[in-house]
């Protein structure tokens, strides 16, 4: 049997030769609302062994930076600018609301395809999704199996928008443009871990693969059973008091699960030594609130959807076997670098677009020991919103004004019950026997020296950033105890100008009202491409040409909601104040169409 095996996966290895010898594989693994102490690497008293082991492996990338919502986050990475310049800045994209990412904005799928890799998504997307042409497979990806709105629930795939008067349940699981019932009832991070698997086991090694696994987990589902995880799963964490850390750690150690599963298929099938892999959240745990998961972002201040450090600083992991390996980089590093740190990986020349955009090239820097101070990135724009804005340089952070009147702005995180066993041989031996050192266990031994735990100071210094700009040094100050605002007034006053200069350069949100035409009632229960011509309609909507004055009604206005929906989605680039105004009549005059639409056909029904 074993005879078998090494010839099984020598076979493997030979079919991949050629793309082993070229570029490389790419593989990101995104969690959604993972906090910054979610991973034992942290300190965490949820065990993570497979992706630790990953780090111990590669590169902890210690600051590693993200926007604090979804949306823009996940903007970010895709086309490499902040979220300010494609106009993504502000929120989340709700089921109903007809906007996304402007298909003018090219981004990193469509980028790699047109390099000849293989391209394809699993999970979410939450990038827009009521017309066609705002899709995954219209945006780069050879194909998707996943879900295209914010969340769903774990086992049912539904999304339900309880705020929302006379909607049902909409189910959001599709294969690339069509649902996909059959996979109804399986655990979501189960069920995209092994897609994923597929994909890998699939790739004929003729392109080379970029593969992105955008996971639900630990994001918070549906509001009447919001976190969900196997049976067996939680029993394992029945030493965790709190029902609902309890919950978040058994939804974690899934998603840790399928790390090591990818990364052994990687093993199997001859690909790893030539792949890229990047492990990260997509924002900071949201320990209170709205979507709630009783994630930690510890020591970190604040939590998503928040201007400070738990919001935007988030574990990731970087490994690939040319890289300078098993160390902590500490240089900051934001979420859209990684198109074109990634793109110099491939032998993907950008040319001009690398003026447009705002992510920075660091592959150097990760495949040789720096000791430059800062690295290459010496500031960053966090997040430019309504209510707030923050901004970095040369480790010299700025944040003025905060979100939902201040009531994230503490050290919300610090409810951790420790777990003894973690500072023990018991989690070097979970390590050690975790798939993703199973499949690298050939190449280097590991150091179990964790991360240089974060120290927090204990006196702290009065800040308010509704009523002014507060000031830090993040690099001495992580845990932002210490406004320096007062004595430190030239370095405010720069920081205050550079971020002029960002509100100044950002484009109109894209933002939209909710249109209740998405109602899933309207589309048999299922989340649908709503302003298309062609989308699949309830019986109600099917038994309108019985009806021939109201079906001259109806494909009016079916007629007209796509003509408008199309001028508006062409329209939102580079919108100013009167295009913007322009823009949310157009889409009310949609909205209204629809609702005399159904309004007109209820009264006949």
């Amino acid at each position: 049997m074993k005879d078998f095996l090494a010839i099984f996966v020598f076979l493997q290895q030979l079919l991949s030769l050629t793309a082993s010898r070229e570029r490389p594989n790419i593989v990101i693994i995104m969690a959604d609302d993972m906090g910054f102490h979610d991973i034992s690497l942290h300190g965490s008293e949820v065990p993570t062994p497979n992706i630790d082991a990953l780090a111990m492996h590669g590169i902890a990338l210690n600051r590693f930076y993200v926007p604090p919502m979804c949306t823009p986050s996940r903007a970010s990475i895709f086309t490499g600018k902040y979220p300010t310049h494609v106009g993504m800045q502000h929120w989340v994209i709700d089921s109903d609301e007809p906007w996304g990412l402007s298909p003018d904005d090219k981004i990193m799928p469509e980028i790699f395809q047109e390099a000849g890799y293989a391209t394809h998504l699993v999970g979410k997307w939450h990038l827009g999704f009521f017309k066609k042409e705002f899709t995954p497979n219209e945006r780069g990806f050879d194909s998707f199996f996943g879900y295209l709105g914010p969340f769903i629930g774990y086992y049912n795939h539904m999304l339900f928008k309880h705020d929302r008067a006379n909607y049902t349940p909409g189910y959001d699981m599709r294969r690339d443009y069509e649902i996909s019932y059959e996979t109804n009832g399986t655990y979501a991070t189960e069920l995209f871990t092994k897609e994923t698997i597929r994909v890998i086991d699939m790739h004929n090694g003729e392109n080379p693969l970029f593969l992105m696994l955008n996971h639900l987990a630990p994001h918070a589902g549906n509001a009447a059973k919001p976190l969900e995880a196997p049976e067996e799963k939680l029993k394992r964490f029945s030493y965790i008091k709190d029902e609902q850390r309890r919950h978040l750690a058994a939804m974690v150690s899934v998603l840790d699960d399928g790390v090591g599963e990818i990364v052994q298929a990687l093993k199997v099938k001859g690909m790893l030594d030539n792949t890229i892999i990047l492990f990260y959240s997509d924002n900071g745990a949201p320990t209170i609130g709205l979507h709630a998961n009783k994630g930690s972002n510890h020591p970190l201040r604040g939590q998503k959807n928040s201007p400070w450090e738990g919001g935007s600083r988030v574990p990731a992991v970087l490994w690939h076997s040319k890289l300078a390996n098993r160390r902590v980089f500490d240089h900051f590093m934001h979420v859209s670098d990684i198109l074109p740190t990634f793109a110099t990986a491939a032998g993907i020349k950008l040319g001009s677009f690398m003026r447009e955009i705002d992510g920075v090239d660091q592959w150097q820097a990760l495949s040789t020991i720096s000791s430059e101070k800062f690295g290459i990135r010496r500031d960053m724009l966090y997040n430019i919103d309504a209510d707030y804005a923050a901004y970095m340089q040369n480790g010299w952070k700025i944040v003025v004004g905060s979100t939902s009147n201040g009531i994230y702005d503490g050290w919300l995180g610090n409810f951790i019950e420790e777990n003894a066993k973690m500072n023990t041989t018991f989690y070097q031996n979970l390590v050690r026997t975790s798939l993703v050192h199973q499949s690298m266990s050939s190449k280097h031994e590991i150091s179990f020296e964790k991360l240089k735990k974060i120290e927090c100071h204990t006196d702290i210094t009065p800040c308010n950033p509704l009523e002014s700009p507060c000031l830090f040094n993040i690099l001495e100050d992580p845990c932002e105890t210490r406004n320096l605002a007062a004595s430190e007034n030239k370095i405010l006053t720069k920081l205050l100008a550079n971020l002029e200069k960002y509100r100044q350069s950002a484009l109109p949100y894209r933002n939209q009202p909710p249109d209740f035409a998405a109602n899933p009632r309207n589309f048999n229960d299922t989340w649908a491409y709503w302003c298309e011509n062609d989308v699949e309609t309830s019986e109600k909507d099917t038994s309108l040409p019985q009806l021939p004055i109201l079906l001259i009604l109806s494909v009016s206005a079916t007629t007209l909601i796509a003509l408008l929906c199309s001028i508006n989605a062409q329209k939102r680039k580079k919108l100013h104040l009167h295009d913007r105004l322009a823009t949310i009549f157009e889409q009310k005059t949609c909205i209204n169409n629809n609702n005399i639409r159904q309004e007109t056909a209820l009264s006949q029904v």
